[in-house]
């Protein structure tokens, strides 16, 4: 009897953490929606520029992995060698050296980069739209809005099973859309979680008046 009353109130206190957590993630949400919303709307703008001009945010988008490899790479390397991160890390060292080698090959061998990255989207693109296939399909009997996870996945292998029948060609636009779709969902994510905090800070407002 004892245990089952310890029980209940382990239950209850987990219950109340958890409240606490998602009542301090609500209240900084509300804090700070406007500048969630206003990076919502520059991911949104962002995104369908490089929809819009898909060769232009390829090339960007190359440029942009490059770079990042690039830093990443000299602080892993530096930063071991160095002593600036404590003891020489040998995993870390090698890390770092394939990160600028990654770096090289896409600076001096783009189109060559440029293809990796496109079979490695699409290979993404079609995997995922036949675990939403099956998902969809396996799931029909409860789930009521099966069919739009049927036809997303299905429009994925499509698309994506296009994309690479069209290679090379392909490499000259399919990064640039999936940064494109990427940061326009993304933004549309935000946008949302930004009006959903503006709603929560003008409810913080009508209780505090």
């Amino acid at each position: 009897m004892i245990i089952i009353y310890q029980d209940k109130i382990d239950e209850i206190e987990a219950i109340i953490e958890v409240d606490e957590i998602v009542r301090d993630y609500r209240r900084g949400i509300a804090k700070s929606w406007g500048w969630i919303l206003a990076n919502g709307v520059l991911n949104v703008v962002g995104g369908l520029l490089a929809l819009f001009l898909p060769i232009l945010a390829t090339e960007v988008a190359l440029n942009a992995i490059g770079f990042s490899l690039s830093l990443l790479g000299i602080f892993n390397v530096v930063g071991v060698t160095g002593g600036l991160t404590g003891d020489f890390d040998l995993s870390t060292f090698l890390v770092g050296c394939a990160q600028l080698y990654l770096a090289y090959r896409i600076t001096f061998a783009p189109f060559v980069s440029l293809q990796v990255l496109t079979y490695l989207i699409l290979i993404k693109t079609v995997s995922s739209g036949i675990y939403d296939t099956i998902w969809s399909l396996r799931k029909r009997r409860w789930y009521p809005r099966w069919v739009f996870g049927l036809v997303n996945g299905v429009s994925s292998i499509a698309v994506g099973l296009y994309a690479l029948a069209k290679m090379p060609i392909s490499t000259l636009f399919v990064p640039g859309l999936a940064l494109g779709i990427s940061l326009t969902t993304n933004g549309l994510a935000k946008i949302n979680l930004g009006i959903v905090g503006q709603t929560e800070a003008n409810e913080m407002i009508d209780m505090l008046g």
